[in-house]
């Protein structure tokens, strides 16, 4: 008996399994197009939507808002380069620094990851000149038999003064010795071995060759959203065209009132009807659209960019919930491009290692900082409990007050106010030191 039972719960289970993958398959979820199995989405593809991303970054005002959000948490406060000494001599190569190193160039990268999802950079090996090589001009790729993650190489075509080039590059990650290949037209590929590219791809997935744009999710709500405005506005100008409504009784009365408001009428004219009519203005019914209505798309395009709403539409009355429910969900989008700074650390340390520097380390600053008025507190606190030395809270106070002309040394007591140190209770109960402060005024 109880074997029975055990079997009729497992047909039980079974059926509700499969009944729950119907389901699934009956969603209406369309695939992904351009997907190659396992491989993530093909070249061809992506290429074709990134030109097409690429076009509306530079056109849709929501998705060139959300580039540039992006940029300003990811890249807003800079970069912090050490121990580049033996590479600063290829760092200042005028075509270097504006292809790294420049605040430009950090834009530039970043618009090319919000619209290819793909970052490459070519390094001749012996100039160690660096050459950003747009996603178009990659046409061919090498992977490893065992994952079609591992990239050996890339072909790299493109036209400059007239001419065709075309050069295979190994891969930055390719530590094999093989220098020739069969390419993917099944014509011999070999590689120059005066070239590297350095390829970093984002957004991937487990066995996906090539990174998707950041853009990718908020593309077709970036176009609902502008539909929506263009179809709010278009009824809007549509109700404009009609200011008053004629009413007659008869068909002559009501063709010769069509005559009448075809006619050129003066600010604060008269309107003549004749018996029976009537000259009533229309509800202004074009002053109610809602444009709001549509920050419910508006939400979409944010979420898939990862920013907030209100920052997205540079509007506070966007928020469905107060300021400070809008000042929480900002922390997961802080940690979240602080997560971004990460994959950025390690794609330009390994290039300038590989320029001579093999200690140099990047750093970005925190992407949060307080309030000028609050660090204040923070140095104050910090020497009067003794852990900073006055020459290092004097410096840093000193740019957050962005005070000019600045006097060589700490400044000097003088009769107004004289400072005696000594020890005892520090902030908050803390051992430290305690400053008896007398002015001219306790005398």
């Amino acid at each position: 008996m109880a074997n029975n039972t055990s079997l009729e719960e497992s047909n039980a289970l079974l059926e509700s399994l499969n009944e729950l993958a119907h389901q699934y398959r009956n969603t209406g979820w369309v695939s992904l197009d351009g997907l190659d199995n396992d491989a993530g989405m093909t070249l061809d593809h992506l290429q074709e939507l990134s030109t097409q991303l690429q076009d509306m970054t530079a056109t849709n005002p929501l998705l060139a808002r959300g580039a540039q959000l992006r940029y300003g948490y990811t890249f807003g406060r800079g970069l912090a380069w050490e121990k580049t000494r033996n590479a600063n001599r290829y760092i200042q190569k005028p075509f270097n620094y504006a292809t790294l190193f420049t605040p430009k160039a950090w834009e530039e990268l970043n618009k090319a990851r919000f619209a290819t999802g793909n970052i490459f950079v070519q390094r001749n090996t012996k100039t160690n000149e660096l050459t950003r090589v747009p996603m178009g001009q990659i046409t061919g790729v090498i992977t490893d038999p065992e994952s079609a993650e591992r990239i050996w190489a890339f072909e790299r075509t493109w036209s400059a003064n007239g001419k065709e080039y075309k050069r295979w590059i190994a891969n930055r990650p390719f530590e094999g010795r093989q220098r020739s290949f069969t390419g993917p037209n099944g014509k011999t590929a070999t590689l120059d071995p005066n070239y590297v590219m350095y390829h970093d791809a984002f957004n991937k997935q487990v066995g996906w060759t090539w990174g998707i744009p950041d853009a990718m999710g908020a593309l077709v709500w970036s176009i609902a959203y502008s539909e929506y405005l263009k179809n709010n506005a278009k009824l809007v100008r549509a109700y404009a065209r009609y200011a008053f409504k004629v009413t007659a009784q008869t068909s002559a009365g009501q063709a010769n009132a069509a005559i009448q408001v075809r006619g050129p009428a003066g600010v604060a004219g008269t309107a003549v009807g004749g018996p029976g009519s009537d000259l009533s203005p229309v509800a202004p019914t074009g002053s109610q659209v809602d444009f709001s209505k549509g920050t419910a798309l508006a939400s979409m395009v944010a979420a898939s960019l990862g920013v907030s709403v209100i920052a997205l539409l540079s509007d506070p009355s966007s928020a469905a919930g107060s300021y400070g429910s809008a000042q929480t969900l900002d922390a997961p989008t802080i940690r979240g491009m602080a997560a971004i700074q990460e994959s950025w650390t390690n794609f330009f340390q390994t290039i300038v290692r590989d320029m001579g520097a093999p200690n140099a380390t990047v750093k970005f600053p925190n992407i949060e900082t307080d309030t000028p008025y609050r660090q204040a507190q923070i140095l104050t606190a910090g020497t009067a409990s003794g852990l900073l030395h006055r020459e290092e809270a004097r410096d840093k106070f000193v740019e957050l007050a962005d005070v000019e002309d600045i006097k060589p040394g700490l400044p000097e007591l003088d009769e107004f106010t004289e400072t005696t140190t000594q020890p005892g209770q520090g902030v908050e109960g803390t051992p430290g030191l305690v400053k008896d402060t007398k002015t001219r005024d306790d005398e």
